[in-house]
C-alpha cells in the first residue's frame, strides 16, 4: 500500500509562485528563444478568435488513416495476452479505467474526460485551452491524471481484442468512446488541448485503433469526425511546435505524430509537414541521444519513450519505401546498447532521473513495470540485433508492430564508460551473483531546463540478478507536487554526497533549475589487475568552496566508493560541514544496522553488507519529511518509505570517507536439494556452473 502523505503547505501567495516561474524560465532562454515565445504568446491570442469548432476541420466521410499490425502478428501474440486485454476491455466497458495507479469513478458521459480521479474535481471543458493555468493548479490535481485518461491508450488493447475475437460490439464500443471524447472536446476549448504531447499520442491512438478494428465497423457520421479530429490535431500541432528548451522528448512526439498522418493519409495534405517532420526526426538523434547511446534527458524511461517513437516511424517509413537514412538506424542502435548494459537479470532498470510511465503503445490497467526491456525487445526486432533483446521478453501490444525476439542471456558482461552520457556500468559474477552497478558522471538533463534530470552527481545504483538494491527514489508526481517535487528530486535522496543539506544542483521549478552541477569524468581503469572510475562534480564549488570526487573500485567481494572534498582554486574555505553520504534501499528488502555496519537481505537471505571505514556514525531512516530521507515512489503518484541507510563522519572537517560494499554469496545447495536434482548431464552441468559461480571472476 501507498503511504497517505499530507502535501506541505505553500507558503508563498500564488502570484508570487507565479512570478518565480516565469523569472527562472525566462533566464533559461537565450534570445533567439525569448523572440519565439514572444511570437508564440501573440499567436495563442490570435488563434481563440479563428477556426474554432469541428465544422472548420469537416472533411466528410471517407478513408481513415489508421495503423495495422503486421501481417500475422495477431495471431501470434493476441493468445498470450489474453487475459490482460479481456481485463482492459472489462474496465473499460465498466468505466473504472485503472492508469497511473488511480482507478477514475465508474461513470459514463462527457463529465469523464475532464474528472481528476484523486481530487474528483473537474478541469475547464469549454475555457480556451492556453487560459487554462495547469502548471499552478493545486484544487483540481495533477493535470497528468486527467491527460492520461484523454490519450485514449485505455482503448488499444481493447481494440486488439476486438480485432482478434472479430467482436463487432466491443468494436462498436471503441468508436462510440470516440465519438463521445470528440463530442465534448471541440477544437481548442479545455484542458485536453493545452499540450502538444498529449495531441500527438491522442494521434497514435486513434490511428492505432482504427488500424486493429477498421474504419469499416464505424458509421459514417463516426468516420467523418474522426476524420474531423485528426485533421484538428494536425493543425494544432503544426502551428505550436516545441522549440528550444522545450525540444525534448515532446518535440519527437509531435514531428513523430505530424510525420505518421502526412505518411498516412495523402488526403490530408501535409506531405510538406510530413517532409519537415521527417527532417526533425532525422535531425533530432544527434540530439536527443549523445554519441555513445545515452539519452540526453538522463532518464532509462524518457529514453525508451523516444526510442519507441523513432521505432513506430520508422517502420513506417520503411513499410512507405522511404526508410530512414541509415545514421538513424544506427544511433537508435546505440540506444539500445546502453539500454541493454543497464537491463539486469529481471528486465529492470535503474530508475534514473524522471519516469512518468509515459507510453506510446499501451496495454491497459496492468502496470508496465519493465517497459524499457519491452522497448528494447522491439528495438531488438526491428533492428535485428538479436544481441539487444533483454533476458526476459514479456509479449506486449506494441510487439504488433515491430516483432517480438527471443530472450538473450548473454548479455554484455564486464565494464564499459559511457563517455558523453556520463554513465559507468559495471557487470561482472562477484561472490556467486550477478551483480550490476551503474555511476552517473553525465550532465544534469537535457537543453538549458534540464527538466527530467535530479540532482543525482555521482550517484550509484546496484542491483543482484533481478533485485534493485540501490535505487533512486523515482519520481512521484509532477505539476502538483510542491515541494514533494522538489524533494524527490533533490540530491538527499539520492545515492551521493550531501553538504548541509544542500542539492548539488538548486531547484527552480518542477522542471526548472536556477544553477546545475558540471560532472567530470577523470579516471577510468579496466584491467585485469583493476576496474574503477573517478569523477567530481563542481555543485559544491559556489557554496562550499570545494569538488565532491568520487571513486568506485571493484575488488573480489564487492566494491568500494571513496568520497572526497577538495578544495577548489581561489575558492573561500568554508567552515564546519554537515555531511552525508546517503544510499536508499529498495522497499521490498530488509535492512539491519549494527554500529556503522547493515546489513541487506531479502527473505531472511542477506545479500549485502555496507560498511564505513573510520569514524562514521550510521543511521538508518525510513519516511522522515524533514528533512525528506527514506522514501520511494514505485509508481508515479505512489509515495511510501523505504529503508535510507545515512552515513556521517563523526570528526569535524573530514575531508576523506571510505565506504565498502560486500556481496554475500547465496547459501550452498543443501545434502538434500542436491539428491533431489535429476541425475541428468544436463542437471549435473548447473550444478557444476552455480559452484563455480561462487569463485569471483568477470
Amino acid at each position: 500500500m501507498s503511504a497517505v502523505v499530507k502535501q506541505p503547505s505553500l507558503h508563498a501567495p500564488a502570484r508570487l509562485d507565479q512570478l518565480a516561474w516565469y523569472y527562472h524560465r525566462f533566464r533559461a532562454m537565450d534570445g533567439p528563444e525569448v523572440a519565439h515565445r514572444l511570437g508564440e504568446a501573440v499567436k495563442r491570442r490570435l488563434s481563440r478568435f479563428v477556426r474554432s469548432g469541428w465544422s472548420a476541420f469537416d472533411m466528410g466521410d471517407g478513408a481513415v488513416p489508421s495503423l495495422p499490425p503486421r501481417p500475422g502478428a495477431l495471431d501470434e501474440i493476441a493468445p498470450r495476452l489474453m487475459d490482460q486485454w479481456r481485463e482492459a476491455a472489462e474496465a473499460a466497458r465498466r468505466g473504472d479505467v485503472s492508469l497511473l495507479g488511480q482507478t477514475w469513478p465508474a461513470e459514463r458521459g462527457a463529465a469523464r474526460w475532464h474528472r481528476d480521479p484523486v481530487t474528483g474535481g473537474s478541469w475547464p471543458a469549454r475555457t480556451y485551452c492556453f487560459d487554462v493555468s495547469y502548471r499552478r493548479e493545486r484544487k483540481l490535481g495533477d493535470v497528468k491524471y486527467v491527460w492520461e485518461l484523454n490519450r485514449l491508450q485505455f482503448l488499444q488493447p481493447v481494440a486488439a481484442l476486438a480485432a482478434y475475437e472479430r467482436d463487432d460490439a466491443l468494436a462498436a464500443f471503441c468508436f462510440d468512446e470516440i465519438e463521445s471524447w470528440i463530442d465534448v472536446n471541440p477544437p481548442f476549448r479545455g484542458i485536453n488541448w493545452a499540450s502538444g504531447i498529449e495531441l500527438a499520442l491522442r494521434i497514435v491512438s486513434l490511428l492505432v485503433i482504427v488500424g486493429l478494428i477498421g474504419a469499416e465497423r464505424a458509421s459514417p457520421e463516426q468516420r467523418r469526425k474522426v476524420r474531423a479530429c485528426l485533421a484538428a490535431h494536425a493543425y494544432w500541432l503544426a502551428r505550436y511546435p516545441s522549440r528550444h528548451s522545450s525540444a525534448n522528448n515532446h518535440l519527437i512526439a509531435e514531428a513523430g505524430a505530424l510525420f505518421l498522418l502526412g505518411t498516412l493519409w495523402p488526403e490530408l495534405g501535409f506531405s510538406r509537414r510530413a517532409a519537415e517532420a521527417r527532417d526533425v526526426l532525422i535531425a533530432e538523434t544527434g540530439r536527443q541521444f549523445h554519441d555513445d547511446g545515452v539519452g540526453a534527458e538522463q532518464s532509462p524511461t524518457y529514453a525508451a519513450f523516444t526510442l519507441e517513437w523513432y521505432l513506430l516511424c520508422a517502420a513506417v517509413a520503411t513499410n512507405a519505401g522511404t526508410p530512414f537514412p541509415s545514421s538513424v538506424t544506427r544511433r537508435l542502435g546505440d540506444a539500445g546498447q546502453l539500454l541493454r548494459w543497464i537491463t539486469d537479470e529481471g528486465g529492470n532498470v535503474p530508475r534514473i532521473g524522471d519516469d512518468d510511465e509515459g507510453r506510446v503503445l499501451a496495454d491497459g490497467p496492468v502496470a508496465d513495470g519493465t517497459y524499457v526491456a519491452s522497448v528494447l525487445a522491439c528495438t531488438s526486432a526491428q533492428l535485428g540485433r538479436p544481441n539487444l533483446a533483454p533476458p526476459r521478453v514479456s509479449p506486449s501490444l506494441r510487439n504488433l508492430y515491430f516483432g517480438l525476439p527471443s530472450p538473450c542471456q548473454s548479455g554484455p558482461k564486464g565494464a564499459r564508460t559511457f563517455t558523453n552520457g556520463g554513465y559507468s556500468v559495471l557487470r561482472r559474477r562477484i561472490s556467486g551473483r550477478k551483480a550490476m552497478m551503474v555511476m552517473d558522471h553525465g550532465p544534469l538533463g537535457h537543453l538549458t531546463i534540464a527538466a527530467h534530470g535530479h540532482a543525482d552527481a555521482l550517484a550509484l545504483w546496484l542491483h543482484l540478478g533481478d533485485q534493485p538494491v540501490l535505487v533512486d527514489a523515482g519520481t512521484y508526481l509532477y505539476h502538483s507536487g510542491g515541494a514533494w517535487r522538489d524533494r524527490l528530486r533533490g540530491t538527499g535522496l539520492h545515492n551521493t554526497l550531501c553538504l548541509d543539506g544542500q542539492d548539488s544542483s538548486r531547484i527552480a521549478g518542477p522542471f526548472n533549475w536556477s544553477r546545475k552541477a558540471t560532472c567530470e569524468r577523470l579516471a577510468w581503469t579496466n584491467t585485469k589487475a583493476e576496474t574503477s572510475v573517478c569523477a567530481r562534480h563542481d555543485g559544491y564549488i559556489l557554496s562550499h568552496g570545494v569538488w565532491h570526487e568520487r571513486r568506485l573500485t571493484v575488488h573480489a567481494h564487492g566494491f568500494t566508493v571513496h568520497d572526497a572534498l577538495i578544495q577548489g582554486e581561489a575558492s573561500a574555505t568554508v567552515g564546519r560541514r554537515s555531511v552525508e553520504i546517503s544510499f536508499l534501499v529498495h522497499p521490498d528488502l530488509d535492512v539491519v544496522t549494527e554500529g556503522d555496519t547493515a546489513t541487506i537481505a531479502r527473505d531472511g537471505e542477506t545479500l549485502l553488507r555496507v560498511t564505513g571505514k573510520g569514524a562514521f556514525a550510521l543511521t538508518l531512516v525510513r519516511g522522515s519529511c524533514e528533512p525528506a530521507r527514506g522514501w520511494y515512489s514505485d509508481h508515479f503518484g505512489s509515495l511510501k518509505p523505504a529503508p535510507q541507510l545515512v552515513f556521517q563522519p563523526k570528526v569535524a572537517g573530514e575531508r576523506q570517507f571510505e565506504i565498502t560494499f560486500e556481496i554475500i554469496a547465496p547459501p550452498a545447495p543443501s545434502k538434500r536439494a542436491r539428491d533431489e536434482i535429476v541425475e541428468s548431464p544436463h542437471a549435473r552441468a548447473e550444478l557444476v556452473t552455480a559452484h563455480a559461480s561462487m569463485a569471483p571472476h568477470d
